[in-house]
């Protein structure tokens, strides 16, 4: 990191340098005839230099900047004071920090929720086929959408065991973080001299806090074996709207079901899901609508000095969340190749495989191939923004989106505009379309590229250049090489590991679904974490990713465990009799992590398969329907 001692030395050499060079070349007599005007020209220069070092130093103090001590300026620091702001303001944000049910938070994070629709988790033995269920599916909500939305009290709807209700976690992607909080509250401090205090915090967090909105919708599994068939009917929240201070988003379903089975011959189990599934996010306005809104009445930012004021803003996000410093902030990339050990077909968030397909299906590109730029490009970030303004799961620029929409709509019907960049759909079909041109102009057709063999790594290098650097750049092998080989790195990841998407880690039945359910053991209602599978004491338990062992060992109520952390997801095995790896080892697809048992809080031998999402070191939290993430 750069210190303020380091950038105050570096203004005075090159400020020395400037007149050192400057006298030289100007020489005796025209330092003569400029004479009467150096004192008012040194005043301006060194106007401007205190205004570009204040502006500096503002800048390192929102990105957790170090002053010349070596000591951070912000709570990076772990000083008592620090300290105490880091807890003022994860208690006034509450669930993504702090549990609802905890008596000292605030919860502004959960505060405006609405809910719509009612139903009751069931299961009936026979089979529905997928005709039945979305009928079924479609009845459920026309009742769902009859009614209104009511508000819910986080402290009694929420609790201890789910910080967050969508089923795919999207609410918990883009709700408070402490980055955002924190940022407006030291430019609270630093630009109009308010003392940091609780009253301050959590007048920011009120200020900036999310909406959500919900429609409770049923999804039905017909699992069926060579001997029966159980349909189950759970209900699970899915956010239908998001008003937050990264934009206000409008969220878009149809109804889908996939198949996948899991074991051979006469232990094969199918399983069948119907659910409604995502397919576009629809940006409401200007996606920086209620930011600009803050800045201009909170801080009285005028529309010229906007953008790069909001800029900071969005920078001091990520600085205090990614506790890491950006200096060049204006020129970075701002995403790091993930570890390629940690990557396979699971991870691949559910909500975007079929809009994968879908773009694989009309442009002759593998899946495998689509899924490896997004990984490169956002890490599956949809909301992403690099400084160069591309935008979205494909790095897409909004020039380069608007020449390319009009194609995507007359193949596929839709009616894209670029204010739909960030939507999932409309980027990764621009994305895959531009890939799809390039790789033609080369080669004649897609088809013609060696997607069976190995020939398609060195056949993709240009295309990416263009990709990457533009159609019109001129090409530069070194560039293209250092784009493409990490996509090369996770393609042939995805195209290896994918033969494995959907089993189940173990042969058994599926006896309880992921979500609210009745407490097995008494007492009411409990959220279920991840789905169990009933099964005989000592059968194997496979992986169903490659990763790394994060956790084997034992835990309270779980009995004894492992937890295998990828690029995206922790996947938890449960309740096992015996341990077949150790904390820190690597696994692959299919590796037997441990067998079956009965320990822990168990009503019989079954295993307890969980998913969650990555959120710092901790896995017991930001659990996600393992069989969504399952299905192929």
């Amino acid at each position: 990191m750069i210190k303020i001692s380091r950038i105050g030395n570096i203004f005075k050499n090159r400020t020395k340098q400037f007149f050192k060079n400057g006298t030289k070349k100007l020489g005796k007599k025209l330092l003569v005839y400029f004479s009467p005007y150096l004192i008012p020209i040194g005043i301006v220069f060194l106007l401007a230099f205190v205004v570009y070092a204040g502006y500096m130093a503002i800048y390192i103090q929102l990105t957790g900047g170090q002053g010349s001590s070596g000591a951070t300026i912000t709570y990076l620091s772990n000083t008592p004071q620090d300290k105490q702001y880091r807890d003022w303001v994860e208690s006034a944000i509450g669930p993504k920090y702090k549990y609802a049910d905890d008596p000292n938070t605030d919860d502004f994070n959960v505060s405006d929720m609405w809910v719509k629709g009612d139903g009751t988790d069931s299961q009936s033995s026979g089979g529905l086929s997928p005709e039945e269920a979305k009928a079924k599916l479609k009845e459920a909500e026309e009742q769902s959408q009859s009614e209104g939305y009511s508000h819910i009290d986080p402290k009694t709807f929420l609790g201890h065991s789910k910080e967050f209700l969508d089923v795919y976690n999207r609410d918990e992607e883009i709700a408070l973080t402490f980055g955002q909080v924190y940022t407006f509250v030291v430019y609270e401090n630093g630009s109009l001299g308010r003392e940091i205090t609780q009253d301050l915090v959590k007048k920011v967090a009120k200020d900036i806090h999310p909406t959500f909105k919900y429609t409770k919708r049923l999804k039905i599994v017909v699992v069926s074996s060579k001997d029966s068939s159980t349909t189950y009917y759970y209900w699970q929240y899915k956010l239908d709207e998001a008003d937050t201070i990264l934009g206000h988003f409008k969220y878009h379903y149809s109804i889908v079901s996939n198949t996948t089975t899991s074991g051979s011959g006469d232990h094969a189990i199918t399983i069948t899901t119907t659910e409604w599934q995502p397919t576009d996010t629809e940006i409401v306005g200007d996606r920086w609508n209620r930011i600009n809104k803050y800045l201009k009445t909170e801080f009285k930012v005028t529309d010229n000095s906007l953008p790069i004021d909001r800029q900071g803003i969005l920078e001091g996000f990520q600085g205090f969340d990614e506790n890491q410093q950006r200096i060049e902030w204006l020129a970075r990339n701002g995403f790091d190749d993930e570890p390629f050990d940690f990557v396979s077909c699971m991870s691949i968030p559910p909500q975007y495989r079929e809009i994968i397909e879908e773009a694989s299906k009309k442009y002759h590109i593998p899946t495998w191939f689509i899924a490896a730029v997004i990984m490169r490009e956002s890490s599956f970030n949809w909301l992403s923004v690099s400084s160069a303004d591309a935008r979205g799961l494909m790095q897409i620029t909004p020039a380069t989106f608007a020449s390319h929409v009009g194609k995507v709509n007359n193949a596929f019907g839709t009616s894209y505009t670029l204010n739909d960049i960030y939507d999932p759909r409309a980027n990764i079909l621009v994305g895959t379309e531009i890939w799809a041109e390039y790789l033609s102009q080369q080669f004649g057709s897609v088809d013609n590229v060696d997607w069976k063999g190995d020939g398609w790594i060195q056949q993709t290098l240009e295309a990416g250049f263009k990709y990457n650097a533009g159609p019109y750049a001129k090409y530069n092998q070194s560039i293209a090489l250092d784009y493409m080989e990490p996509i090369w790195e996770y393609a042939k990841k995805f195209k290896a590991t994918s033969y494995a998407a959907g089993s189940l880690p173990v042969e058994g039945t599926i006896t309880s679904m992921f979500g609210w359910r009745s407490d097995p053991f008494g007492g009411g209602q409990e959220y279920h974490s991840g789905i169990d599978i009933a099964c005989n004491i000592g059968t194997p338990v496979h992986s169903v990713s490659d990763g790394k062992v994060l956790y084997a060992g034992s835990c309270s109520g779980y009995g004894n465990i492992v937890v295998v952390r990828d690029s995206m997801y922790n996947y938890l095995y449960a309740h096992l009799s015996e341990i077949n790896v150790k904390t820190g080892d690597m696994v692959k697809i299919g590796d037997i992590v441990g067998l079956s048992g009965n320990e822990g809080r168990s009503t019989g031998p079954h295993l307890h398969f969980g998913i969650s999402k990555i959120t710092g070191d901790n896995w017991n939290t930001s659990w996600i329907d393992p069989l969504s993430v399952l299905n192929k």
